[in-house]
Parts: structure tokens; sequence; C-alpha cells
């Protein structure tokens, strides 16, 4: 029913990109593109995207997409902060580190203590909450399927990459 007339209601949805030039075949949700064809459009966020300055440009720890020009490879990025160890990253810094992952298309999924990063069921980074991992209502999942259905393509990371964003110019660097 509607609220104040009581009586009920049919509503129709339409659901479709617009414009819808090409067939889909990836839909990601998340706020605030980092990269798009390969530029880096995470300075114009707040814009194009509608994110805020204390957002896009404060550092708070991220989650993050990025996948290759290709569609073969995706990278799943946790970016800690709020802590003595990670300062975390803006959307200005996060952006050329996903782009020097290689990374064509790239956005930011959420942050600060709902970023949490499980492989293998132990989670692998530090949650910035005080009591550690924080339930959230939404998670990106990556299965590998029965090692003898077939061979994953890639290697299996061992452990995570580190960037130090702590430079004077800001710029990313890998870390040693």
């Amino acid at each position: 029913p509607l609220l104040g007339d009581g009586g009920p209601a049919t509503l129709a949805a339409v659901l479709r990109l617009a414009p819808d030039r090409v067939p889909l075949r990836t839909a990601m949700g998340g706020w605030g593109r980092l990269l798009a064809a390969g530029e880096d459009v995470s300075a114009r966020a707040d814009a194009l995207e509608g994110t805020f300055p204390r957002f896009s440009a404060a550092r708070h720890p991220r989650s993050a997409v990025g996948v290759s020009r290709d569609g073969r490879t995706v990278w799943l990025v946790a970016v800690d902060g709020r802590s003595t160890a990670s300062v975390g990253m803006t959307f200005g810094e996060l952006a050329p580190a996903l782009r020097a992952l290689g990374a064509w298309d790239a956005m930011n999924l959420d942050g600060g203590g709902s970023t949490t990063l499980v492989l293998d069921g132990r989670v692998a980074n530090a949650p910035s909450d005080p009591s550690g991992e924080r339930p959230v209502g939404n998670a990106l999942v990556v299965t590998v399927p029965d090692a003898s259905a077939r061979a994953c393509p890639a290697p299996v990371p061992t452990r995570a990459t580190s960037w130090d964003v702590r430079d004077a110019d800001r710029t990313p660097r890998k870390a040693p």
C-alpha cells in the first residue's frame, strides 16, 4: 500500500544501463571510479561520482578492485589505515598504485572499518576497527574451482604487496 491512501499500488521497474552502447560483460558497484579506460579519474571523483573531499581526498582504509586492459586479471586490494602502522590512502594515491599493479579500470569499493581481506579463511590485513573484523552486508567473493577441474591460470600470491605513501611527494612507491 502507498502511504497516505491505504490502497494497493503496482510498481513497474525497468532495469537497464544507459546509454547501452555495447552488450554488458561486467557490472560492478562501488563508490568512486579511480581508473577508467587507463585514465586516472581519481582527481575528478567528486564531480564525476558525487564523492566529497573528506572521503576522496582524505586518507582512509580502502577496499578496491582493478581489472587489466584485456579483462583477464583482477586485483583485489585492501589498504589498511587509521593506525600507527598504516596511514591509509587517498583516491589520488590509490589510483596510481592500482595502475602500477597493471589495472586499466579500477574502482573504490568500500573503506574504513569495512576494509577486510580474507584469504583461505584468514583475515590477511589489519582492519581499523578496535574490535577487528566488522560485520558487513556485502562481499566480493572469489573462488577457485577444484584443482582437478582446471589449473589456476596465474600463481596465487603468497604475501601482500606493501606500498609506502609517506614520501614527501605522496607518490606511491613499492616498499622493500
